[in-house]
């Protein structure tokens, strides 16, 4: 409409058999999009809310069952506050993978990424991140922290995982 997509886009393999469908309102993916094998088997289902992935992501394998495994955040504290004053969660996943993004915050309402999120920028190009407190002499620390994963998978979809972790620190 108007030259923004609305409505379903479909893609379709050169058998004319559909490959994908994904809905999108006032130019935003927005609802379920469906991946399709060439077979005709679905091979994903993901939801999306304004362009952002939600939790929920189904991949089917070959054999047509419903794929169950998918790496996991591992939160690993590195307390360095007596030598430098520093207090580091290194943040990481139980498969190496190198396409995510990690956020703190909290999910949307409907389990998606949205505006409750802040991305931390410092991954590295393992799939690593580290988010660093600082603390003075005399400083303390209490809070708990949720990091969310946004994990590139290798059928291209976007599958979310979150972590909370419980930081208590203090410099003397």
């Amino acid at each position: 409409k108007e030259g923004i997509k609305d409505g379903w886009a479909r893609r379709y393999f050169e058998t004319g058999q559909l490959a994908q469908e994904t809905p999108y309102l006032q130019g935003k993916i927005q609802g379920l999009q469906k991946k399709y094998r060439s077979t005709g088997q679905v091979a994903s289902e993901a939801t999306y809310l304004n362009n952002e992935p939600c939790v929920g992501l189904k991949e089917y394998l070959l054999d047509g069952s419903l794929k169950k495994k998918y790496p996991s955040i591992v939160i690993t504290p590195i307390d360095e506050v007596e030598s430098r004053g520093v207090y580091t969660l290194r943040i990481s996943l139980t498969e190496k993978v190198k396409e995510v993004e990690y956020f703190t915050g909290q999910l949307s309402a409907e389990k998606c990424l949205g505006s409750n999120a802040s991305k931390v920028w410092s991954t590295d190009r393992y799939g690593v991140a580290e988010i660093e407190y600082r603390l003075l002499p005399g400083m303390f620390i209490m809070e708990r922290v949720n990091i969310i994963a946004k994990v590139k998978t290798t059928q291209g979809n976007y599958y979310l995982t979150q972590h909370s972790y419980n930081v208590a620190v203090e410099s003397r």
